[in-house]
């Protein structure tokens, strides 16, 4: 017997699969990343960019992506490098 397959939503910025469960505005998103784009669009109502297409965000990829960045998951690393860490917020 076969199980339904889940639905699983398209990211409102980008449109990749949100295997996460990251909800605002009744908006589903992929990642932080294209949640927090969404936020400072409306914050400063330029929400008409998602009029251009209906999928108008694009990804980070190349010298951005990947395991450059790796080292920030050290939480040793990161305890050196920030003036504080929050629960949502890094600075």
């Amino acid at each position: 017997m076969s199980k339904p397959v889940p639905n699983i939503e398209s990211c409102y910025h980008c449109g990749d699969p949100c295997l996460l469960e990251i909800v605002v505005d009744q908006r589903h998103f992929c990642c932080t990343g294209c949640s927090q784009v969404y936020l400072l669009l409306n914050e400063n109502d330029l929400c008409s960019y998602y009029d251009l297409n209906s999928k108008p965000g694009i990804k980070a990829t190349g010298k951005f992506a990947g395991t450059k960045f790796a080292y920030l998951d050290d939480a040793s690393v990161l305890t050196q490098l920030a003036d504080f860490i929050g629960p949502h917020q890094v600075n």
